[in-house]
């Protein structure tokens, strides 16, 4: 495959890439639903399983804030939050509960 000259090796490479991209598209199997029926429509045939799912007690109503359910949630699973004001304060907080840790991501 012959490149134009000044090509970079970047611009070969994403090239090739698309070149490599099956024509036409794989299409998608279908997914079998609880009728037996198959569909890839609503969300690759989730939509239904979803719909069939028990509402989660206690979730906040629209608007309401998701800290406080986040943090109930968490503390019953043996976790720990805490609300932090911004970039330096969260640091400071992961610097004080892990003083040993030389790299932090």
């Amino acid at each position: 495959m012959s490149e134009p000259v000044g090509t970079s090796a970047r611009d070969e490479i994403i090239s090739r890439v698309r070149n490599a991209l099956p024509r036409p598209p794989v299409p998608l199997p279908g997914i079998e639903l609880s009728g037996g029926q198959k569909s890839v429509k609503g969300g690759l045939g989730y939509h239904h399983n979803l719909t069939d799912l028990e509402e989660v007690q206690g979730f906040p109503e629209p608007g309401e804030p998701l800290a406080p359910y986040f943090q109930k949630q968490l503390a019953a699973m043996g976790g720990q939050s805490f609300l932090v004001s911004g970039y330096g304060e969260a640091r400071a907080k992961i610097a004080e509960l892990f003083p040993e840790a030389k790299v932090v991501c």
